[in-house]
């Protein structure tokens, strides 16, 4: 019994090392001299499956998996900085968990024809990959498969990708063109999130369910298409879209209203909602010299900017910016604002860190609530003379402006407007003459028993605005 039991292990051992050497070994294709790296890689055998479990040397740069590996093991690539290539043959039937997590110079993926599932963080962190397309193989991406890939601008899904796992695009800061799969039937929570280059999407017919924020704060977001058989939409799905202006809703188990919070705030900033049945009169936002451009009755209404220069004159059709227009925009430099604009909207500014002067044209009736909050690149601000209001926190946290010109029809300012304005050196008001101050919101606006107060020094007037007075409101009778 004894002789027979050493016997046994010793079949079952020296099968064990051939599996494994089998696996190893095959990758040595003699016939591709071109796979050097090969001798790098880790492999083992459960028997079934050919995996490679990671390398040896992770200062490899590409990489040709050999064509009898079956699966790429979790972290097997994990960190590989120096990747820059990978082809993945048609013999591997999944990618693992982290597979690929934080190859920060990859950007090449090859996705052989048999692959299945991509799993959990596959690609995530890949900062340098641009584009992947999916063989038809492909059904599941799993959570964060592709998160945080910064540079990813166009992802192609094959028509039997049927689930996006929560956050498998999240933060996807480059997508511009994404194809979904025509028999995708869920969109996971935040799948999308902060893809805030994307700027048109199509649900396709099967899709049921978008989950909670999946594309939330896609700020380029103007065009949305939904299919037939989309029956919930969750919370914030479409939170923070402010440019998502028109929406085409074909699905038959709910409709639309512009401006409502209702299914995931899909609608909440349009202009145009066209739900089943409607006639659709396809005269969507047009794209001029990097402006989006919607038609609003006889307004012409600016929505995104997806241009790249730095220096920026607003057309000259344009006769409103909506609120959110260019929101974190911060790679522009200087903006023009010609008398034909009659209103900029709210925020529409927020956040554009280089921005560093702005003339606002005589058309322009006010200035809304944080319209160039955060600006701090900002130090100088000319206000024309058709502005007749000041909203709150208009240039709050603008901590570099040095120098403010107020037209003269201002007559309501109001609180908090230059908040943490530290750097001004002076405010000056084209008219000085009887203005008040109260702390009182409802005698401001019927501009009554508030406090007379002299403007005429335009040095003091920082002291007033941005400190003793900031909380203040300010009108002019």
């Amino acid at each position: 019994m004894k002789k027979f039991l050493i016997i046994f292990l010793s079949i079952i051992l020296t099968f064990s090392i051939i599996s494994i050497v089998g696996c190893k070994d095959t990758g040595n294709n003699d016939d591709n001299p071109s796979q050097p790296v090969i001798e790098n890689l880790i492999f083992s055998n459960d028997g079934t499956d050919c995996i490679v479990t990671g390398v040896k040397d992770n200062t490899i740069t590409t990489i040709t998996i050999p064509d009898n590996v079956t699966i790429i093991g979790e972290n097997a690539f994990k960190n590989c900085n120096q990747l820059t290539s990978i082809v993945i043959p048609n013999s591997v039937l999944e990618i693992k968990d982290n597979a690929f997590y934080a190859c920060s110079n990859l950007k090449t993926v090859v996705i052989g024809k048999k692959v299945k599932t991509i799993g959990k963080s596959a690609f995530e962190g890949c900062i340098s990959l641009q584009n992947v397309a999916m063989p038809d193989s492909v059904m599941y991406i799993k959570d964060k498969a592709f998160a945080y890939c910064s540079n990813l601008i166009n992802v192609d899904l094959n028509e039997n990708v049927k689930k996006i796992s929560d956050y498998a695009f999240y933060k996807c800061y480059s997508l511009v063109d994404l194809y979904l799969s025509s028999n995708l039937k869920e969109i996971g929570e935040n799948a999308f999130a902060y893809c805030t280059d994307l700027v048109k999407v199509t649900i396709p017919n099967k899709v049921e369910t978008i989950r909670e924020n999946a594309f939330a704060n896609c700020y380029s977001l103007v065009k949305i298409k939904i299919g037939v058989n989309l029956k919930y939409i969750e919370h914030n799905a479409f939170s923070n879209c402010y440019s998502l202006i028109e929406v085409v809703n074909n699905s038959v188990n709910f409709t639309v209203e512009k401006g409502s919070n209702f299914y995931g705030q899909i609608a909440l900033y349009a202009l145009a909602v066209y739900n089943r049945g409607d006639v659709y009169d396809n005269k969507g936002p047009e794209v001029i010299n990097g402006f989006v451009i919607k038609l609003d009755g006889i307004d012409k209404v600016l929505i995104k900017y997806l241009g790249k220069e730095k220096d920026i004159r607003i057309p000259d059709e344009v006769t409103i910016i909506a609120d959110y227009a260019f929101y974190n925009e911060e790679n522009i430099t200087s903006v023009v604002i010609g008398d034909n604009v009659k209103s900029i909207g709210a925020d529409a500014f927020e956040g554009c860190m280089g921005l560093t002067s702005v003339i606002i044209g005589n058309g322009v009736k006010s200035i809304e609530i944080g319209t160039f909050l955060g600006c701090m690149g900002l130090t100088s601000v000319t206000i024309g003379n058709g502005v007749e209001s000041i909203g709150a926190l208009a240039f709050k946290g603008c901590r570099n402006l040095e120098s403010v010109y107020i037209g003269t029809n201002v007559n309501y300012i109001n609180a908090s407007a230059f908040y943490g304005c530290v750097g001004l050196d002076n405010i000056t008001f084209a008219d000085t003459t009887t203005w008040y101050t109260t702390t009182n919101y409802n005698d401001s606006i019927l501009c009554e028993n508030g406090t007379l107060i002299d403007l005429t020094d335009s040095e003091y007037n920082v002291r007033l605005f941005v400190v003793d007075y900031n909380e203040y409101y300010f009108y002019k009778t």
